[in-house]
């Protein structure tokens, strides 16, 4: 191609409201201004692309401001920053984090549908780097986002609350990110083919959590039309009032020697970014009267959920993260009534895996499968999932599917797993790379059709795959994904379950 050729189709991308892709260079342009990305393969892939402005300065603790215009090209070939977190790699981090990333196919005759990835973390990890270009390969645009995390994602304090306008939403940032992201989705999404009436949201863990706030939100209202929940840790708990958050707020400036709010605004992120014993605690959700109103579980009990199709599901060693995150209230709740929970469970009171299935199921299983019950006080379809299956060199090492791991599957990213010597001697394995199997690539095959075909009809059912049921009262359905197959079962683990919704009510009763 000449010269004056090529900058004359530059110039035609640039100022039309069509796309543009040479073999290395597409151009996109939003109503903010034009994006210049990558190409892998057969897929576009735009990185690091900001939503909303930096919440720096006085944007710090404040609801995300849209993201004004831009002149020229903005370059959207590397991830943007991660948002601040206590545990810090060699990632780049930034308080200027709000970016997102879109896979898209290099072809789109038609609108496709979108699907809106919610990274987990416990609130205080993660980003939205992964690679999803399984997706649009599938005929599905992906989109990933950093939100805010940590102090900086949920704070509170009697001098930010004292200076807020009317109906300002605050506190909870994270959530307030994520739905300017899914308002980008809206305005934005339709210049990178994708179908602004078919979102998905879909997220793992803390991601998982935040979709089921966001199916109790009054603000994400019409901004999604699917919800799936990995692994979502907030179906039965409580949410906390906004005094007690001001309460940490005011420690926090305390336990930093300073005077005022507008000081502790002033810090550097990396003096709030902090990882101590109370990090975690603070990072928790709460109750601000306007983007969370009240508590997920009595949003699904009372029926003032967002009525769209859901899946809900949960992996068989959930109990993997219990030595990573230990949670007091669960160890409580079993020396409390371990006897009764060890016959329930079929196991000795003595037994290690009791403390690993009941924390498993008190934070993840029991959780879900309440949610997705109550999806029936909307008249909404919902389907229930519980994942066991494990990479076939290890099926018969490991005790189950470890917290997080289905989403290699989701994203059809399986590669070889290298096993250090040390794990490897506690596995009883060689160390050394181990290749997925025929079985492995053809389950991350299945689970990523499911999704996909969720995020294009409402329905994960399709011909050629495992018929997956509908969640009904009458036929409590969960698909089973296990080494041994893919099936529908009902009444999955049900005597265990009802012992720790009934172990949740009873709590609930004693507040």
């Amino acid at each position: 191609m000449k010269i004056s050729t090529l900058l004359l189709v530059l110039i035609f991308a640039i100022t039309s409201n069509c796309t543009f892709a040479d073999e290395s260079n597409p151009f996109v342009k939003t109503n903010k201004g034009t994006v210049q990305g990558t190409v892998n393969g057969d897929v576009r892939v735009f990185r690091g692309i900001p939503y909303a402005e930096p919440p720096v300065d006085e944007l710090r603790w404040r609801a995300p401001k849209p993201k004004e215009k831009w002149d020229g090209v903005l370059d959207a070939t590397d991830y943007g920053p991660n948002c601040p977190q206590p545990r810090r790699g060699r990632t780049p981090e930034d308080e200027d984090c709000l970016t997102l990333n879109v896979w898209t196919p290099m072809e789109t005759p038609e609108s496709l549908p979108v699907m809106f990835w919610i990274h987990g973390g416990a609130h205080t990890l993660g980003s939205g780097r992964i690679d999803g270009s399984a997706f649009p390969r599938s005929g599905v645009v992906l989109v990933s986002i950093n939100y805010r995390l940590g102090r900086l994602g949920v704070f509170a304090h009697p001098d930010l609350t004292e200076s807020l306008e009317e109906n300002e939403p605050t506190g909870n940032f994270h959530l307030l990110d994520q739905i300017a992201a899914l308002r980008w989705v809206q305005e934005e999404i339709e210049h990178f083919g994708g179908d602004p009436n078919k979102v998905t949201i879909f997220g793992v863990s803390a991601g998982g959590s935040n979709v089921n706030l966001l199916m109790a939100s009054p603000l994400s209202r019409g901004l999604f039309h699917g919800a799936i929940s990995q692994s979502g840790a907030n179906g039965l708990s409580q949410l906390r009032n906004p005094g007690i958050q001001e309460g940490f707020g005011v420690s926090l400036a305390a336990s930093k020697d300073v005077e005022s709010f507008d000081e502790l605004r002033s810090l550097p992120w990396e003096s709030i970014a902090t990882s101590d014993a109370t990090y975690q605690r603070d990072s928790g959700p709460i109750v601000d009267g306007i983007a969370v109103v009240e508590s997920v579980p009595d949003s699904f009990r009372g029926g003032r959920q967002h009525d769209v199709p859901y899946i809900g599901g949960a992996n068989s060693f959930e109990g993997s993260l219990r030595r990573a995150i230990p949670i007091a209230a669960f160890d409580a709740a079993l020396a409390a009534d371990r006897e009764n929970i060890a016959a329930t469970y079929q196991l000795k009171p003595d037994d290690p895996t009791l403390a690993l299935d009941f924390y498993g199921d008190m934070l993840f299983v029991a959780p879900t499968r309440f949610l997705v019950k109550g999806m029936k006080s909307v008249n909404a379809p919902s389907w229930q999932y519980h994942f066991d299956y494990v990479f076939d060199a290890l099926a018969e090492h490991v005790p189950g599917a470890s917290h997080g791991s289905e989403v290699q599957y989701v994203f059809d990213i399986l590669s070889t797993i290298n096993l250090p010597p040390a794990f490897a001697e506690r596995l009883g394995l060689p160390a050394g790379r181990y290749e997925p199997s025929e079985s492995d690539l053809n389950a991350a095959a299945t689970v990523h059709g499911y999704w996909v075909q969720f995020a294009k009809t409402g329905n994960p059912n399709r011909e050629g795959m495992p018929a997956w049921a509908e969640y009904t009262l009458e036929s409590p359905a969960t698909m089973v994904i296990s080494n041994d197959g893919i099936q529908t079962r009902t009444a999955v683990r049900k005597t265990q379950l009802d012992l720790v919704e009934s172990l949740y009510a009873r709590q609930s009763e004693g507040m």
